[in-house]
């Protein structure tokens, strides 16, 4: 007598076997959000950057109202002294000051901001974690793009939270000499535009250096030669044209696009021997920012990650 066996429809499939997916850019974009979400250090220095918007901007409205009174008795000195006419000219806008406090701490800020996007990229490469990432997204350029976007759009948020909480702050500070200014002015608008600008770019500038140095220290120490160091050796040299390109050095730049400006000025181009205007700002600072930028790309994307 013989036995049948029936044989299923469907065999199992074997033990060892792992499903098959197929990783998108979108996944990439999401894990490292994610990354960037669970880094204690990324949230400290995000909080670090807000304080010190938000504190300095109260800091300048202070000033501005302090302007206000040393104005009123230099005015009262000008009656009883006519000599002192030609002092009171000189004497500062207090408006000025007050129209500077949403992006008074713009210069802190955005060297934190620049340091955060160091040790985003640069910490993997210390702890050697990179080798995971690649090993679970093996298109390197992918992960650089993804973590460009994620530093930009947390860059971006972060510039606005800002700006409005220092804007928020400074208002009650500058009603005690009527100096408050709408929110919806439109070189208010400009100044947060500036902001954004200056925060998004000077990050991916940091995230460029951290791809290319791989070390957090090394990295930090460029990118403040670069935003500050640069602008105080070139002031020191005696050639007018060192004095003529100081004005086109990343800290000039930011300090152009940092503080309020006329629409009608926006625009304007620089003649010999003046500051760039607001746009020619902008594209100058980009270009600063993005050679580190496309540098580290090329790094990223070729060097062995040990």
């Amino acid at each position: 007598m013989s036995t049948q066996t029936a044989t299923p429809a469907n065999p199992a499939a074997p033990s060892g076997a792992r499903p098959s997916y197929r990783l998108t850019f979108l996944g990439v974009l999401r894990s490292e959000f994610l990354k960037f979400r669970t880094l204690v250090s990324s949230w400290v220095l995000v909080i670090v950057t807000v304080v010190a918007m938000i504190g300095l901007g109260a800091l300048f409205a202070y000033v501005a109202v302090v302007q206000v009174g040393f104005n009123e008795d230099i005015q009262q000195q000008m009656e009883s002294d006519p000599q002192l006419g030609g002092e009171m000219a000189a004497m500062p806008d207090p408006m000025d000051f007050a129209l500077q406090s949403p992006a008074a701490g713009v210069t802190l800020a955005y060297l934190i901001l620049g340091a955060l996007a160091v040790v985003v990229i640069a910490s993997e490469f210390g702890t050697r974690s990179i080798t995971s990432t690649f090993t679970a997204a093996p298109k390197r350029a992918e992960v650089y793009i993804a973590k460009a976007i994620v530093i930009g759009v947390y860059s971006a948020v972060i510039a606005v939270i800002s700006v409005l909480g220092a804007w928020l702050v400074a208002q009650p500070i500058l009603s005690q000499e009527d100096l408050t200014f709408s929110l919806w002015r439109e070189d208010v608008w400009f100044n947060i535009l500036g902001v954004v600008v200056i925060f998004v770019l000077t990050a991916w500038m940091g995230m460029g250096l951290g791809a290319l140095v791989r070390n957090n220290a090394g990295a930090i120490v460029i990118l403040v030669v670069l935003l500050f160091v640069t602008a105080i050796i070139f002031s020191m040299l005696p050639w007018d044209w060192a004095k003529d390109f100081t004005q086109y050095l990343p800290q000039s730049l930011a300090g152009i696009l940092g503080n309020p400006v006329e629409p009608s000025d926006a625009t304007q181009t620089a003649t010999e021997g003046d500051a760039p205007g607001y746009v020619e700002a902008g594209l100058w600072y980009a270009v600063w920012c993005g050679v580190p930028l496309v540098a580290g790309l090329f790094s990223f994307t070729s060097r062995d990650p040990k």
